[in-house]
């Protein structure tokens, strides 16, 4: 399987930040503080399926010590792919 990262400030971007990647892993590296994100994951399969998750947000705090974070997304999918994303 690969993944397809979508990652922005304020909204989604129109095309991945990181597309077909096979790591379940993506570090956006620093964020600003104060700032809301936005990110989803396309998993696609070597069969042609084509998962879409959902849209997830979150908001930094202080601009002091802006965070690195590193988030994981669910490696179990539902099969045969479909339109929900199982948690792991």
């Amino acid at each position: 399987m690969t993944y397809d990262v979508y990652f922005g400030k304020d909204a989604l971007p129109g095309t991945p930040v990181s597309a077909g990647q096979t790591a379940t892993t993506y570090d956006p590296g620093i964020l600003e503080g104060h700032s809301t994100y936005h990110w989803k994951v396309v998993v696609k399969d070597d069969q042609g399926g084509v998962t879409s998750g959902p849209e997830w947000t979150f908001t930094t705090g202080a601009d002091a010590a802006p965070p690195t974070v590193s988030f994981t997304y669910p490696s179990v999918l539902a099969s045969p792919l479909s339109d929900s994303i199982l948690e792991s």
